[in-house]
C-alpha cells in the first residue's frame, strides 16, 4: 500500500473544476500497474492507494473509511479475499461491495474485455491496454456526470 496527498486541479474552460482531496484506490494483482497508475494520479494531485488483491483492498477501504475513498480503479481479474466474509471477490465482487459501502463511490473497472462486463452506471470500463490521458478522460468523465464541484 502507498499513499501521498495533493489536489487535483482541472483546467478552467468547460472542463474546469476544482476537486480537493480526491481519493483513488487502484486495484491490479501486478504492484507495477499499481504504482504506474498511483504515480501518474498523484502527479495530477490526488491521494493515491493502491492494493495488489481482494484481500488488501477490502483493508485498504475498511482502514479509511468507503466514504473517504472517492474513485475504485481495478482490474477485473484479481484475487479474492484469502478467506474473508467476501471470499472469492474479484474485480467486479469488489467494486459493487465498495458501492454499497459508499452509494457516491465511483469506479472504473480494467479489461481487455470490456465486451463481457454487466455493470451498473457508477461503473465504468476502460479498455487495456490504456494511456494516461485516456484515464484522465475517464475520470473526468465519470464526476463531470457526477456533478462533482
Amino acid at each position: 500500500m502507498s499513499t501521498s496527498t495533493h489536489r487535483f486541479l482541472h483546467e478552467e474552460d468547460g472542463v474546469s473544476r476544482h476537486v480537493a482531496g480526491m481519493t483513488v484506490l487502484v486495484v491490479d494483482d501486478y504492484q507495477w500497474i499499481c504504482d504506474l497508475i498511483a504515480m501518474g494520479l498523484e502527479g495530477l494531485g490526488f491521494h493515491a492507494l493502491t492494493a495488489s488483491n481482494g484481500t488488501e483492498a477490502w483493508e485498504v477501504v475498511t482502514m479509511h473509511g468507503a466514504g473517504n475513498i472517492n474513485l475504485l480503479i481495478t482490474e477485473v481479474e484479481i484475487t479474492g479475499t484469502g478467506g474473508r466474509e467476501l471470499t472469492g471477490m474479484g474485480g467486479k465482487e469488489l467494486a459493487e461491495w465498495f458501492l454499497r459501502e459508499n452509494p457516491q463511490g465511483r469506479v472504473i473497472m480494467m479489461s481487455a474485455f470490456p465486451h463481457e462486463l454487466n455493470l451498473e452506471e457508477r461503473i465504468v470500463v476502460l479498455r487495456k491496454p490504456f494511456g494516461h490521458e485516456e484515464l484522465i478522460t475517464k475520470i473526468d468523465e465519470m464526476f463531470a456526470m457526477a456533478g462533482t464541484p
